[in-house]
């Protein structure tokens, strides 16, 4: 160490010498860890939240078209606009990919690694699913019982048919091939995720470290591989419901999360504004496409043409859905790089999307079986008919499901939810994950 006299003179100060190992060790640490762009000492990303929020708005959206007559090209411009809104399971299964392996991964090789995970999951996850469940069952064997419900009624025999499917979580498999349910239909999405969360843990267990973003990638491969097979092969398959057939949203997910906790972290941010650029002009030219063909009441077009678009439709805009979503998850939480992400961001961490998105679990389960009944029974009463044919139906009917389905959400959450999500205490997160977390 070297002393240096300060120009204000008298006091002294230490400076270590050039070749001080203290000031070699700084040079070194500077050029080996620069600064991160995504974690940089935060707990908690609120964007996640304002993404999950804009997840559900996009799900009620595509349901609430429905709804929407298609008299005019205006009317069917607008159902198809909001038709698109399919897209916001995609969303849902890209953040649940990247927050699942960001606990996963950092909670590797740790005690009680399956304990802890399964516990937080069943506390989060079951309550409300089961808690649905049985009151439907309840209902189901109360109607019968009192005969106010005829056995004989296809919505009746429907939701009788799809209790086994529907308690095992294996209610997508009966979707694929066309037997879902009119009332509950939504459900789906969730069998799909409890399925990853059985097998993903197990991956990242026993998977060393180096093998993990190898097979996310094959991951993303084989699902598009898989749903290419099943166009030509297997038609009367519906693939957008098997999981081994949409992994790959989940994988981007997951691929984010570990390369954002690894070497290339830097680089992560320039290839998402790439990502984003390509996926955003492939969606654009392809919802152009669709919005002029419902416009014009043109919904096919022939020959080879029409061919490739339904392959499109079937198979690679599932993948480019994923890779836009990914993208845009990695400017929403590095809001350092770039105007764009700041603007991703602050949009993300806005109050009303945050809100949204700490509901969106209930909101998402309540949502589809109020709006099929509400929407049933206001189509059917004969009082109703003349209010039907009415430019105000539409708007009032979306407006009172999105206040009652969101309330009753805002309900189970502080009401039954909570009480069960207090018990996670005993199932502690990681000590290094808790820097990704949102709500959840």
């Amino acid at each position: 160490m070297t002393e240096i006299l300060t120009k204000t003179g008298g006091a002294v100060a230490p400076v270590p010498a050039a070749d001080s190992p203290e000031l070699i060790s700084d040079q070194c640490a500077v050029k080996i860890a620069p600064a991160d762009p995504f974690f940089s000492g935060r707990k908690h990303f609120p964007e996640l939240d304002g993404l999950r929020g804009i997840a559900i708005l996009l799900v009620l959206a595509t349901h609430y078209q429905m709804a929407i007559p298609a008299h005019t090209g205006l009317e069917r411009a607008l159902k198809n606009v909001l038709a698109h809104g399919w897209a916001g399971v995609d969303l849902f299964f890209v953040l649940s990919g990247f927050l699942i392996t960001g606990i996963l991964y950092d909670s590797k090789g740790q005690s009680n690694y399956f304990r802890n995970f399964y516990g937080r999951r069943t506390l989060r996850i079951f309550p409300l699913y089961y808690g649905l469940l049985a009151v439907i069952l309840i209902g189901l064997i109360a109607a019968g019982a009192a005969r106010h419900w005829n056995p004989s009624l296809p919505q009746f025999r429907n939701l009788w048919s799809m209790q086994p499917w529907l308690w095992t979580y294996t209610f997508n498999i009966a979707c694929a091939f066309g037997h879902g349910s009119a009332h509950l239909g939504q459900l789906w999405s969730l069998s799909v995720e409890e399925q990853f969360y059985l097998v993903w843990p197990l991956v990242i267990c026993f998977f060393p470290r180096r093998l993990l973003v190898p097979t996310c990638v094959a991951m993303i491969v084989a699902a598009l591989a898989l749903r290419i097979a099943l166009f030509f092969y297997a038609p009367h398959v519906d693939a957008y419901f098997l999981t081994p057939a949409r992994m790959d949203s989940l994988a981007f997910g997951a691929l984010i999360a570990m390369l954002i906790r690894g070497r290339y972290s830097l680089r992560v941010p320039k290839i998402a504004n790439w990502a984003l650029l390509a996926a955003g002009i492939l969606l654009a030219g392809r919802f152009s496409l669709s919005l002029t063909r419902w416009i014009t009441h043109r919904g096919t077009t022939a020959g080879a043409v029409s061919r490739l678009s339904e392959l499109w439709d079937s198979t690679l805009i599932f993948t480019v859905v994923a890779v836009f979503f990914a993208a845009l998850l990695v400017k929403a939480i590095s809001p350092g790089l770039g105007r764009a992400g700041k603007t991703i961001a602050t949009v993300c961490r806005s109050r009303s999307l945050r809100t949204a998105g700490k509901y969106s679990y209930g909101w998402y389960v309540f949502h589809f079986p109020i709006w099929t009944w509400s929407f049933g029974l206001a189509s059917s009463l004969p009082l109703l008919h003349g209010f039907r044919e009415s430019v105000a139906f539409a708007p009032l009917l979306i407006a009172g499901n999105f206040v009652v389905s969101f309330a009753a959400a805002y309900g189970s959450y502080h009401l039954y939810e909570k009480h069960f999500l207090k018990l996670k205490k005993y199932f502690p997160e990681r000590a290094a994950g808790a820097v990704l977390r949102s709500s959840e």
